[in-house]
C-alpha cells in the first residue's frame, strides 16, 4: 500500500458521496481510506458504513462516541494508517481523478519534499468562485 487517505467527517451526509466517489475514481488506486466520524447526528456514519460494505477491504471506518474535534480525530486516523504517505481530505472535498498520482509522482521525484498540496477550487451551488494554490513545504 502506497498511502492512506484520511477523511475526518462531521455531519456531511449531503456532501460525503461526492467526496468518497472522487477518491474511488482516482487513476492511482494503491491506497486505503480511513474515515472517522466525529459524532455526526445526520446519518453520515451510516452512509460511510454503506460504502465500506460495498467496497470491502478498502475502508477503515472509525466512530467517535462523541464529538472530539478535528485534531483528535485526525490523530486517531494517523494511528491506524498503514503507510508513511498520507493524503488528507475533508468530507466535503472532491478530488480530481489524477490528484493522487500527481502527488505521489512528485514526491517520488523530489525526495527532499515532505509535503505537497494541490490547487483548490472553492465552489458553491453556482460553481467555482475562487482558486487557491497551496505551497510546497520542505
Amino acid at each position: 500500500m502506497i498511502f492512506s487517505v484520511v477523511i475526518p467527517v462531521y455531519n456531511v451526509k449531503d456532501y460525503l458521496p461526492k467526496c468518497i466517489d472522487s477518491v474511488l475514481a482516482q487513476d492511482f488506486t494503491d491506497y486505503e481510506i480511513i474515515l472517522i466520524d466525529d459524532g455526526s447526528t445526520d446519518g453520515t456514519l451510516a452512509l460511510a458504513q454503506d460504502y465500506a460494505r460495498r467496497y470491502p477491504g478498502r475502508f477503515i471506518i472509525i466512530a467517535n462516541e462523541r464529538n472530539m474535534g478535528l485534531i483528535k480525530s485526525l490523530s486517531r486516523c494517523l494511528e491506524l494508517a498503514q503507510s508513511e504517505l498520507i493524503a488528507r481530505m475533508d468530507g466535503d472535498d472532491i478530488s480530481l481523478p489524477e490528484r493522487f498520482k500527481v502527488e505521489v509522482d512528485y514526491l517520488d521525484a523530489h525526495p527532499d519534499v515532505d509535503f505537497v498540496g494541490c490547487m483548490v477550487s472553492r465552489f458553491d451551488e453556482n460553481g467555482i468562485f475562487r482558486r487557491q494554490i497551496p505551497g510546497i513545504y520542505t
